[in-house]
């Protein structure tokens, strides 16, 4: 599946470090899964991918290791890879993530984000991300070029976009009157895909700035795969 070890332990390292997926989207990373190798999912795993689970007192995440993306077909075209998800229990509480290993045609890319999308429309799943294995070599959100990407809650974008009075420095500060009015964000953009960011949620960047503390803009996660 994966090259090498040291490919693996990359990826994996990012998964369960510090702010690694897992922490990020708010999941514990639990002493049996720090202690995880190569080796036992090779030796241990059943299904005919390898895969790790976490979970908190809301939701839980199945993350999926697999060579090739498009043994995973749409709903009616069953496979085995298809069968297990079908027997995934409380999908709506669960988030899933398929990690693939084998370079994928440019040609096909547009099929695998439509197959991202055709999951949640037929299982229903909490959240779901098809990531590039090497999109998880290095931890992006810890990337001192990367800006900040935060999740907001609806009661953040209340109070921070959508308030109806809002004075900054004496001046009016710009209110939206839709939260559709924002700039767009993929959904498959590698930052959105790390931190769990879902169609429709709103995203807060905050980038660093030489003239100011900081400067925070915020964003629309859309179903459009590249955004122009």
């Amino acid at each position: 599946m994966f090259n090498n070890v040291d490919e693996f332990e990359k990826c994996y390292k990012n998964i369960i470090c510090k702010k690694g997926l897992l922490e990020i989207r708010g999941f514990e990373v639990s002493d049996d899964l720090k202690k995880v190798n190569y080796i036992d999912l090779k030796n241990y795993n059943t299904q005919p991918f390898y895969s790790i689970e976490a979970g908190n007192d809301e939701r839980k995440i199945i993350i999926i290791f697999v060579s090739d993306i498009t043994s995973f077909k749409q709903k009616k075209k069953l496979t085995e890879y298809n069968k297990y998800i079908e027997n995934i229990e409380n999908k709506e509480h669960t988030d899933l993530v398929i990690i693939y290993t084998k370079t994928t045609n440019p040609s096909n890319i547009n099929s695998i984000y439509m197959l991202s999308k055709g999951f949640m429309n037929d299982y229903n799943f909490n959240n779901y991300n098809i990531i590039y294995y090497k999109l998880l070599q290095i931890n992006i959100t810890s990337h001192i070029l990367v800006p900040k990407h935060e999740i907001m809650s609806k009661e953040e974008i209340e109070e921070e976009i959508m308030s109806k009075e809002k004075i900054q420095n004496g001046t009016a500060k710009y209110i939206l009157k839709d939260i559709t009015d924002l700039s767009y964000i993929s959904y498959q953009d590698p930052q959105i895909n790390y931190i769990g960011g879902k169609i429709n949620d709103v995203i807060r960047i905050t980038r660093r700035s030489d003239t100011a503390e900081s400067i925070i803009i915020y964003k629309l996660v859309t179903d459009v795969i590249t955004i122009k």
